[in-house]
């Protein structure tokens, strides 16, 4: 969830799929409100002519008015945007804040598809978002470009029957930080009580990562 990388001209789509690698970028969280649960984003590198980017979708205006209240009542739009992966490594370096790359084996036919998918979604007319904290933001915009473009289907392994509440997520991301904690505990609602399955606490960076 960052606010301050530029989009530029995305990577060529007859590029072949071969000497492009995508993977899967998840940041750790810094200290402004917008960006205690870390960050998400997708890079995509094509080998073969230096091409290098990261695709991210928590693109925002900071210094609109009342930002941090229409933040809080999920009334921010977000939008999507493509910033060289060095520029977008820096800015997170800068910050002291940490980035995991997980290469994703993809097949040269799912790189394509996701390309083209990012593709649309970076036009003009797509790449604004109504951002909501659970179901629409910067992680799961970054998670359903790639899993819903694949071949196949993916099957989670592992701990799939542990069930928590979104409120206890946000709390483990909160415990240094008591007034934001506060402030969503009074307008997260009931609704943040329900117990959750695996796929839905990817709302989470690290949780998707």
């Amino acid at each position: 969830m960052t606010a301050s990388v530029h989009a530029q001209t995305f990577p060529s789509q007859g590029a072949h799929m071969d000497s492009v690698e995508i993977s899967l970028l998840t940041c750790s969280p810094g200290n402004e409100v917008w960006s205690l649960y870390g960050h998400s984003a997708i890079r995509i590198q094509d080998k073969s002519n230096g091409e290098d980017v990261a695709v991210n979708y928590g693109l925002f205006d900071y210094n609109q008015k009342n930002f941090i209240i229409r933040f809080i009542f999920g009334l921010t739009d977000y939008s999507v945007g493509i910033a060289p992966f060095p520029m977008f490594l820096t800015e997170y370096a800068r910050q002291g804040r940490t980035v995991v790359q997980q290469r994703l084996n993809l097949s040269p036919e799912e790189k394509t598809y996701i390309i083209q998918a990012i593709a649309e979604n970076c036009s003009p007319a797509n790449r604004i978002y109504r951002y909501n904290y659970f179901y629409d933001n910067c992680t799961t915009r970054a998670r359903d470009m790639l899993v819903n473009h694949l071949s196949g289907k993916v099957v989670y392994v592992g701990r799939t029957n542990l069930r928590c509440s979104y409120r206890e997520m946000v709390h483990q991301w909160t415990e240094n930080h008591r007034w934001a904690r506060f402030g969503k505990d009074l307008l997260l609602g009931v609704k943040a009580d329900v117990r959750n399955d695996f796929a839905a606490r990817q709302f989470l960076p690290d949780s998707l990562r």
